[in-house]
Order: structure tokens, then sequence, then C-alpha cells
């Protein structure tokens, strides 16, 4: 189940309430009705749902039984408060608890809680934002309706603008086999690397009421590209799966698509991994993803000057536009080598690979209908981890690009917006001779 914030209304910020999607895959999705409606006074912001099969709150108990936590925004006062609302039948239906608030420090800046099971202490734990002060506090609890404050974290990190949607998860390291540690995830807007909204993350332990992250790993970005935003996970013991608002406060409101407004990137599996003495975030696809995958095309060339844009033709995108790319690059002289999406003789999205400066980027400016607002018509770079030869992979929707590198632990994500005939792929170099480059190419298309 996917719950998100929603305007029932229309397109644009309003009324805001928990929409609703289920999938059996987390690719392919299903929309169901609303899931909990704002009223005249109240809005329905952010939070999570967790199921109390036990029925340590009283409202219902078995595996059909969600509890969802969400901050109660009240429209007269301006004052946030954390509220309960249950499904007894597995999300279809919900109804409000009715001695909301569960919680309420009496603030207008208090908002966005998880909430999750703590085996080792037997508690529920909730992390929510003080989002004006940068603070993240720590709540217990035994049965999701009382709430004891255990300790708070920050500030610290990027405090450029407001925090919001904290979760915190234990982690499997995936080169310390048996291992696992704890992250603090954290969004703020604006303040990001990317400019505008964005998160940034924390690694450290948690013992059931206090996260500790040592100062000598310092925060890092989740994702370095400008369009992700307040992921939420799906967990199970340390295994989780997560998924984000794929757009920038900058410029959501603008963003140039109809009917709708806001969309979310693929959900990625997470792990930690530790480079270079410091415990990084190692962010993949879900593997179910490759179910969607058409017919394999490769193009490859080896000891050649690309020109200036070289055409890979024959190359067919599949339905919908949607494709994955993976792309292996010896640069040999180059001193950049990328390829260009969406590409046609008018406009392209550009993704490439610095060798010099050993950054890979997402380039939105040679699309000239992104003048809708100044911050979309940008380029993001990030540093790669690795050094040539380079691997990474691409999903390229209508509207949106996500580039991993560094096999997940380097992610930029980013909205783009060219002209629907603009379908082509291509390839270009700059700087000399490059040894080899290919491309592998698979449309992504509803299993027939």
């Amino acid at each position: 189940h996917l719950f998100y914030q929603y305007n029932p209304d229309g397109a644009d910020w309003g009324n805001i309430s928990w929409g609703h999607a289920s999938s059996t895959d987390l690719v392919l999705w299903r929309e169901e009705p609303v899931a909990i409606n704002r009223t005249d006074s109240t809005l329905i912001f952010s939070g999570g749902v967790v199921i109390d099969s036990l029925g340590s709150s009283g409202v219902c108990r078995g595996p059909r039984c969600l509890i969802a936590i969400y901050t109660a925004a009240h429209v007269e006062t301006k004052a946030q408060s954390q509220s309960l609302a249950f499904s007894e039948d597995g999300g279809a239906s919900w109804s409000q608890f009715p001695a909301n608030p569960v919680l309420d420090i009496g603030l207008t800046e208090f908002r966005d809680p998880y909430v999750f099971w703590h085996a080792p202490t037997e508690a529920w734990v909730m992390v929510v934002a003080l989002a004006t002060e940068h603070v993240v506090q720590i709540y217990r609890s035994s049965n999701l309706r009382e709430w004891t404050l255990a300790s708070e974290f920050g500030p610290r990190g990027a405090t450029g603008g407001v925090w919001e949607c904290p979760v915190l998860l234990e982690l499997p390291v995936e080169n310390a086999p048996g291992t696992s540690r704890w992250m603090l995830k954290i969004d703020m807007n604006p303040g990001h690397i990317a400019g505008g909204s964005g998160a940034q993350y924390f690694v450290g332990a948690f013992d059931g009421q206090r996260f500790n992250a040592p100062v000598e790993f310092p925060a890092q970005w989740v994702d370095f590209g400008p369009d992700f935003y307040c992921a939420q996970p799906w967990t199970r013991g340390t295994h989780a799966t997560w998924i984000a608002w794929m757009s920038n406060w900058q410029y959501a409101g603008q963003t140039p698509t109809a009917p709708w407004r806001g969309s979310m990137t693929i959900p990625r599996t997470l792990a930690l991994r530790e480079v270079g003495g410091s415990p990084r975030l190692v962010q993949r696809t879900v593997a179910s993803l490759e179910r969607f995958r058409g017919r394999k095309q490769r193009f490859t060339f080896s000891r050649t000057h690309i020109r200036d844009v070289t055409p890979l033709s024959g190359f067919a995108s599949g339905d919908g536009d949607a494709y994955e790319l993976r792309v292996h690059i010896e640069p040999g002289d180059a001193h950049e080598v990328g390829v260009l999406l969406r590409y046609s003789e008018a406009q392209h999205v550009l993704v490439s690979y610095d060798v010099d400066a050993g950054t890979i980027a997402i380039d939105r400016r040679p699309v000239p209908t992104h003048d809708f607002h100044p911050a979309f018509r940008t380029r993001y770079a990030a540093a790669l981890k690795s050094a040539a030869p380079i691997t990474f992979r691409l999903i390229v929707d209508r509207s949106s690009v996500e580039l991993f590198a560094d096999d997940g632990a380097t992610v930029l994500t980013s909205l783009m917006f060219p002209h629907a005939s603009s379908n082509g792929l291509a390839l270009f170099s700059k700087g000399g001779a490059v040894d080899s480059v290919s491309v592998e190419a698979w449309p992504l298309q509803t299993p027939r």
C-alpha cells in the first residue's frame, strides 16, 4: 500500500488528504479511493502506517489491522499535532481514532511522524521533526496512543531550510556480512546541494532510546539530483525499500503537466556500504522492475572518436517512452563522454561523465521548454566514488530520469519535459578517442 499527499479537488497544493494506491510488485499500481480525507478544520499531512498485529493499540488486531500515524494540521490555529486513524480491513476503509490527537506539544512546526516497532526493547518508536528548530525528536510508546519523549537529535548537518519527514532505519552493511547499522534520513526545504528541497542522512547506532551518529561520519546526501524528496519505506527487519515524491518545492506548482501534477520515483531497495572508511547509502531499483524489460538492444563503440553527437540508429524505446539503459565507459583519451536522452536536433537531456573532474551529471539546459521556472533549466553533478572505467544505469520515463552510479552509491533523480517528438538516443565525447562505450537498452513495458 502506498499513501501519499493528495488534493482530491485539483492539481495544486490544497485540501491535503491521503491518496492511496496498491500494488503486488511495486511497479504496477492501482489507484484506490482516498484513504483519509481532510475535514473543514484539519488537513492530513505526512506520516506512516504500521501493522498492529498484536492489538497493542486496543483498536483492532491481526494482519489486517493497520494504524496510520499522521500530522493533523489545524486550519484555524495552524497548530500541528500527531493523530491516529485505523483500518480493520487491510486498508480498504479508514476511521479516525476518537481520542485524537495522541501527541500535541503546542507547536505549529511539529510534523511528519515515522513509527516502527523496536523489537529489542519491545516498544513502538516515533521519530518526528521540530521543523524550524532542525531537531528530530524520538518518542516511545507501548500502545501507539501514549507517547513519552526519549531523546532528541540535532541540529546537525544541513540546516538551510525546515526539516521534514525523518525516517530511522536499521540497514545491512553489504560488504560486512552479518552486520547492520542505523540510518537517520532527514529532508529539508530549501538547503539541498542541488537547490531547493532534498534529503540528507546520518549513520550511527540506535538503542531504542537515542540515535548516536559519530561526528567523524558527517551528513551525506541521499540523492544528488533535484527531484527526490520525503522518501518513505516499507520495512521488514533490516530489509527496506522506499519510494519518494519526484519533484522539488522550487517549481512543484509550475511543472507543465496536465491533468496530473506530481509523481513518484521507482521504488529502491536500501543497504549501507563501507566506502573509504565511511558508511554510505546504497540504492537500487526493485528487482521486480526487470520483469518489465522488453527485448535487449546493444550498441558498442571501440577505440573511436565519437562525433559531437552520434545518434544510435535503430534504438526503440517501446511503449510510453520508458526504457532502461546500462552504460559502460572506458574513456581512453576523452575528457567527457555521455548520452543524450530524449534526443532530437532541437533538444535533449544530457547525462555526462567528466573524466578530469571525476563527476557524473544530468544537464536539463538543452531543452528550450524548460524555461517555465529559472531553477529548472540547470545542470546537476555528483562526485563519483570510483575511477574509470565506469558503469551506470538509467531509468528513463516520459518525464523523468533516475541515474544509478557506483553500484547505487551515487544517485541523481531529475524530472524532464522535452517535446513528445524527441524520442532518440545519442552518444557524444570530447577531447580525444574513446577506448570503449557500450550501451545496453531495454524498453520497459507491461508484460503481455
